[in-house]
């Protein structure tokens, strides 16, 4: 269904009997009557600088979004057909086939570098467009994911917004159709003006200053190691018994031999002589302290990860850190930025499989140990529930352990396996004591 439909059919049922009332689409038109076809929609410009200097220059986006990309991309996503596990999973079959260059956790991982940094995971999945295989995977293209820096949308008009996907890499330009691009906006861009909200928002954007401010302070670190000391300004010191101007012969051979022994550590402590008395100026700052590089990279790292939602003692900060802190830090983490992230690619694999494979991806999270402690105080209250008969096997299965509901012959057997282990249990007990 083209946007516009989504737009225009919604409908408000009226109150009497099946009478339909349908909106106009001023809406509609207010936000993209001015998208005519062949125009380029807007988008971030500076996205391939985010890319180079963010996540390519400063060591913290690095290590902040590719510690975050591994945590989600390593949840098990689990194929579903009409509520029950499925024994077929197209999305494994398809990173095990010869259309793709990398194997199904690579490519979830940088599906979600690329949303942490540019704020979009767009991939590319070709389709069969129509017929009885309508959806099906088309054999023998290959697939994978756009890089957003690269990646330009082309409208064909306010009745497709969307025309085309357009990547231009090294002076080659390929497009796609939006058919089979499945586009995920991590951060939604409230931006409307020339269709670019599109395109999500980049958390890097944002940041721009501080991640700037964080990469000069540590080429001003490299400068200083190089090195003994601050850059200065040397001055003849003027009048005085015997003491005449400098000539351009003595200035010269004095700043070569100064130059020769302040930019390399080799000559540290060494002194230089001179026939003249001189005065030394310094310039800029004597040590790290007065630069407090360290407070600045600490302070970037929080600006970090309030943008993206998560503690900053996950990454090494050392304010607050405690025990206790860093379990309710790792809950807060998965609850608040990779379980809903995950949750969206799910659902993009979901909107990719389930028209003609009718798959639908759920995430399996019962391994993340930060996210269990609530399910075992479910458990606690289920199994008391249990006891008085306020909560059947089945309620217990599917709230607590997110399990398929049993048939009845299903429970009696669960139930008999239960009496005959509780039995045992007890004959062992009455064989200990009789020892």
């Amino acid at each position: 269904m083209s946007i516009k439909s989504r737009f225009v059919n919604w409908v408000l049922k009226g109150l009497e009997g099946d009478k339909v009332v349908f909106m106009d689409d001023q809406y509609y038109s207010s936000l993209f009557s001015n998208l005519s076809k062949g125009m380029q929609l807007d988008s971030d410009s500076n996205q391939s600088n985010y890319v180079k200097v963010g996540y390519g220059g400063n060591a913290d986006v690095f290590g902040m979004t590719n510690k975050m990309a591994s945590a989600a991309s390593n949840i098990p996503l689990v194929p579903f057909k009409d509520d029950k596990v499925s024994d077929i999973d197209p999305l494994k079959e398809l990173f095990q086939s010869d259309v793709t260059d990398k194997t199904l956790i690579e490519a979830r991982h940088e599906f979600f570098v690329f949303g942490y940094i540019t704020g979009n995971g767009i991939n590319y999945i070709p389709r069969l467009e129509a017929g009885n295989n309508k959806g099906k995977l088309i054999e023998g293209i290959s697939c994978g994911i756009l890089p957003t820096q690269y990646t330009e949308i082309i409208s064909e008009g306010k009745e497709h917004p969307v025309g085309w996907y357009v990547v231009t890499l090294d002076n080659e330009q390929r497009k796609y159709d939006p058919q089979h691009v499945f586009h995920t906006r991590l951060f939604p861009n409230l931006e409307y003006r020339g269709g670019a909200n599109f395109f999500g928002a980049s958390p890097v954007k944002v940041a721009v200053d501080v991640i700037q401010s964080m990469n000069e302070g540590r080429n001003i670190t490299k400068q200083t190691y190089s090195k003994p000391g601050p850059d200065m300004i040397i001055e003849e010191e003027v009048g005085g018994m015997n003491q005449g101007n400098m000539t351009k012969g003595e200035q010269s051979g004095a700043e070569k031999t100064w130059r020769s022994k302040t930019q390399s550590n080799r000559f540290l402590g060494i002194p230089m002589f001179t026939k003249k008395k001189l005065h030394i100026h310094k310039l800029g700052h004597d040590s790290f302290k007065d630069l407090d590089i360290i407070n600045n990279d600490e302070n970037g790292v929080r600006i970090l990860s309030r943008i993206y939602g998560v503690s900053s003692r996950l990454f090494n900060d050392p304010e607050g850190a405690s025990y206790n802190n860093k379990k309710d830090d790792e809950k807060a983490y998965y609850t608040n930025r990779i379980v809903p992230d995950v949750n969206r690619e799910a659902e993009m694999w979901t909107s990719v499989f389930n028209e003609y494979y009718g798959i639908e991806y759920r995430p399996d999270f019962s391994s993340i140990e930060a996210l269990q402690q609530d399910k075992k105080q479910m458990a606690d209250i289920y199994q008391i529930g249990m006891q008085n008969s306020a909560v059947t096997e089945n309620e217990f299965r599917m709230d607590v352990l997110g399990k398929d509901e049993l048939t009845p012959d299903e429970i009696e057997e669960l139930r008999a396996s239960r009496d005959n282990l509780n039995n045992l249990n007890l004959f062992n007990d009455n064989l200990e004591n009789d020892k």
